[in-house]
């Protein structure tokens, strides 16, 4: 029973110890850069995309570069996910029949003929080529000052 007393001791003594005489540690920041195609960052080797701070946030830290640098892997594409791919697409097409989707029977074109629902359809071109179209989801100070307009 001593001995189980004396090595309790021991441990808490060594541990105060520790506490005592352990160096501050520097804080570590922790940068998060979410993306959809991190491909496109030069740190990732595209020499024709420049991204200056990412870049330097790289070098000055830790850049994960594992097997998949882009975060991209087609899990669907492995050999262990194809049961959930097929049951999935007898699904989607058992459900598309049943519906009687026209893609289903070579007719997709169907719905390029659709008349256009909004005043903001093709937005992006239109904008681009110096419309002003009307929307209720962007304010025309949302965009750069040298943004075409």
């Amino acid at each position: 029973m001593n001995i189980h007393i004396l090595f309790l001791l021991s441990v808490a003594t060594i541990a105060q110890v520790s506490i005592v005489t352990a160096q501050p540690t520097p804080r570590v920041n922790i940068l998060f850069c979410v993306a959809d195609d991190a491909g496109h960052m030069s740190a990732y080797g595209v020499p024709w995309i420049n991204t200056p701070a990412f870049d330097t946030v790289t070098r000055n830290g830790l850049l994960f570069n594992k097997k998949d640098p882009n975060c991209m892997v087609n899990l669907i594409q492995k050999k262990e996910h194809t049961c959930i791919k097929d049951r999935m697409e007898e699904e989607m097409t058992r459900r598309l029949l049943d519906q009687k989707d026209p893609r289903m029977y070579n007719k997709g074109d169907i719905f390029d003929k659709y008349p256009d629902t909004s005043e903001a359809h093709d937005f992006w071109h239109r904008i681009r080529n110096g419309e002003r179209v009307p929307t209720d989801w962007i304010n025309i100070s949302d965009f750069e000052e040298d943004f075409p307009q």
